[in-house]
């Protein structure tokens, strides 16, 4: 066999590697998804079932947790969310919000359950939050694309200085980016939640 012969070999075994290693990976993924959504099913079944007698908070807790992972709601919030018309969606969007909300296990007749916290009661005030994550998004994106425009006149045909320029502001402000459209989507989350009580 020649050198040409045997890389062309090798390169022939990593090409069969890869093509198993990705079925075996998809499989496990995606064919491997019904199963687990049956066995959800029927765990939320057995613990709405649960939730339908006087179940202790710890169960509801603890039944929460292991359906979402998050084991900071208190059982009170858990059975209000349940209740709502279309659960799922009330506890994502609570779940996404919260920061911006406040149960209330006893409200008053005027008072929603979930209300938003006392500084953000006013619409305008959360319309002016909404208009200052816009306008920070937009700065913050526009400093981390930046280097990218103006490489070659900042450093010249130095490529090493240039990828570390765009690579600093593309992580320092692109962070800042991301982080104002995920604040803005937990405003949006939690007045859609107050909307669908």
């Amino acid at each position: 066999m020649t050198t040409e012969q045997v890389e062309l070999f090798a390169k022939l075994i990593a090409v069969i590697g890869s093509v198993i290693a990705l079925y075996k990976a998809f499989h496990e993924i995606v064919l491997s998804r019904k199963p687990r959504l049956r066995e959800e099913f029927q765990f939320v079944k057995t613990f709405v079932s649960d939730l339908n007698h006087e179940t202790h908070p710890l169960l509801v807790e603890k039944g929460f947790l292991a359906i979402s992972g998050d084991p900071t709601l208190s059982a009170a919030e858990i059975r209000y969310l349940l209740s709502l018309e279309s659960p799922s969606t009330a506890l994502r969007r609570y779940l996404h919000g919260r920061q911006h909300l406040v149960f209330s296990a006893h409200p008053s007749d005027t008072q929603k359950p979930i209300d938003f916290k006392p500084e953000l009661q006013d619409k305008k005030a959360r319309q002016f939050r909404k208009a200052m994550y816009a306008i920070s998004y937009a700065i913050t994106a526009s400093l981390a694309f930046a280097p990218i425009l103006f490489v070659r006149s900042l450093v010249g045909s130095n490529w090493q200085a240039g990828l570390v320029l765009v690579a600093m502001f593309l992580v320092s402000f692109g962070w800042l980016a991301i982080s104002a459209l995920q604040s803005s989507s937990k405003l949006w989350r939690a007045e859609e939640l107050v909307l669908q009580q």
